[in-house]
């Protein structure tokens, strides 16, 4: 099975293709979205791993698209045992992944709307029915 953070669903597949690559606005929203998802999953003790934990993004590309861009949600490597567990008895608190995993469903269904908006506006071609308001 492959890896879910590797694996986007066939419409988004599909409309993936329709963009040369994905809206920078979008990229950056997302990972401000998982940053904060992740913050809401983290233990807190003293605050200290909260105010650390950070989205970013990193790409080529200029104006409004990113080519070749990656999102990037981190907190300090000492922090490691917290997110993944350690032989001492601390359990995984998967904090950054699932936080990650929230950002990416965030980021499939924005780039979806962004695609349909484009689409009624008449600047990309027809994929479907269900984007161009036909019925059957």
């Amino acid at each position: 099975m492959a890896d879910r953070f590797d694996t986007w669903g066939p419409l988004v597949r599909n409309a993936l293709g329709q963009f040369a690559s994905v809206p920078k606005k979008d990229l950056e929203r997302a990972a401000e979205y998982g940053e904060r998802r992740a913050k809401g999953y983290a233990p807190v003790k003293t605050g200290e791993l909260k105010a650390a934990i950070k989205g970013t993004t990193q790409g080529t590309g200029t104006g409004s698209k990113m080519g070749g861009a990656r999102m990037f949600i981190s907190a300090p490597s000492k922090y490691a045992p917290v997110e993944f567990g350690s032989r001492r008895g601390h359990r995984a608190q998967r904090f950054i992944e699932r936080g990650m995993f929230d950002a990416l469903e965030w980021l499939e269904k924005e780039v979806l709307d962004d695609l349909e908006d484009l689409m009624i506006k008449g600047k990309v071609g027809h994929i479907g029915p269900r984007f161009t308001g036909a019925r059957r």
